[in-house]
């Protein structure tokens, strides 16, 4: 009792009670949060001045060194891609004529393959020894502003003329109007030996998929076009490393290709989980909260409570875990079931995707 009345007599004495001390400790915590708020923001600020210029010098790079001519192509195989996939998902039926339609139409673009793959070695050459010459010129002026002269002397640095690289990528062009054609003669074939298929179901079950071949083929002469449009000298436009931030549609990073910084896949994946995560989420928490806390009788609270609390520590880790190895996995199979045909999207062409996210 007596060292409690003299603890009181001391925070009298200093003009404190137990409101004003309490007070006085929140308020310096909120003051601490703004502080550190502020050197958050200033920190990511200072970063990302630094950050635009670097990314314009990358996307400058890009052009001068012909990742970007190759880079046009790629979407044309990427789109390939995406039609022998849609056939193969289609061959889960055992029919041999449509095997033989799969395994031709895979062939038929083995050449675009082969012509894409020559010339991405060709282009991320010139930007690897692009890259090996800056390093060898930031390292050689660090050595001379240290005076170690004879071990700056020692750094090769190679000027690369981007313009005598590139101008290799006329023959790539010349090659490449040879493989369109070609491409384009074979697809015309093997989309009309669809409706040679005896199998009705078939036929019917192929008809998206020869539309979608069909828009291809027609879309080759446009990409011959951009191939002789591009030229590696075109300037970057100073705002263009601003504008493929905000509106980039790629976020691929730590690439021997290219870096590619675009938030839009950040923004619309966080949004399309949350959706997700929300139509799921809403309507069996609120629903189980009013049956816990208004219906369920004391012994069944008893049993659920625990259960419900023990789920809400299980680290974030574990559920990613659960969902990369079990959930997606049943879900990409669930999404190829016949009546669910009419869904968007479905069927899901990976196992990770934003329904599994969410």
């Amino acid at each position: 009792m007596t060292e409690s009345l003299l603890a009181r007599n001391q925070w009298r004495f200093l003009g404190l009670n137990a409101d004003a001390v309490i007070k006085y400790f929140f308020a310096s915590s909120a003051w601490t949060a703004i502080v550190v708020l502020a050197l958050i923001t200033f920190s990511l600020f200072r970063e990302g001045f630094g950050f635009f210029p670097q990314h314009y010098r990358n996307l400058e790079i890009y052009r001068l060194a012909g990742l970007e001519f190759v880079d046009i192509a790629r979407d044309q195989r990427d789109a390939y891609a995406a039609l022998t996939r849609h056939l193969q998902a289609v061959r889960q039926v055992d029919n041999a004529a449509l095997a033989q339609l799969a395994a031709e139409f895979d062939a038929a673009g083995e050449p675009l393959r082969e012509w894409l793959d020559r010339w991405s070695r060709h282009c991320a050459a010139v930007k690897e020894r692009w890259s090996v010459a800056e390093e060898n010129r930031v390292a050689r002026e660090m050595l001379l502003k240290s005076g170690m002269t004879e071990e700056a002397n020692e750094l090769a640095v190679e000027h690369v003329d981007f313009a005598k690289e590139t101008a290799s990528l006329t023959v790539a062009l010349a090659e490449h109007h040879a493989v369109s054609a070609a491409l384009a003669a074979r697809m015309r074939v093997l989309l009309a030996s669809v409706d040679q298929l005896p199998d009705a179901r078939l036929r019917h079950e192929l008809a998206r998929f020869k539309v979608a071949g069909e828009k291809y083929e027609a879309a080759l002469p446009q990409v011959g076009e951009r191939l002789s449009a591009w030229r590696h000298d075109r300037p970057v436009a100073f705002y263009e490393s601003l504008t493929k931030f905000s509106f980039g549609r790629k976020w691929v990073t730590q690439s021997f290709w290219q870096d590619w910084y675009g938030i839009i896949p950040l923004c619309v994946g966080s949004l399309s989980i949350s959706l997700v995560a929300l139509i799921v989420a809403v309507p069996l928490g609120v629903g189980a909260a009013v049956y816990v806390n208004q219906i369920a009788t004391a012994r069944e609270q008893k049993l659920i409570k625990p259960l419900i609390e023990f789920i809400a520590v299980v680290p974030s880790v574990v559920l990613g875990f659960f969902g990369v190895a079990v959930l997606g996995e049943a879900l990409w199979g669930m999404s190829g079931w016949a009546w669910l045909s009419w869904v968007p999207g479905l069927p899901g062409p990976e196992r990770l995707n934003i329904l599994t996210a969410g």
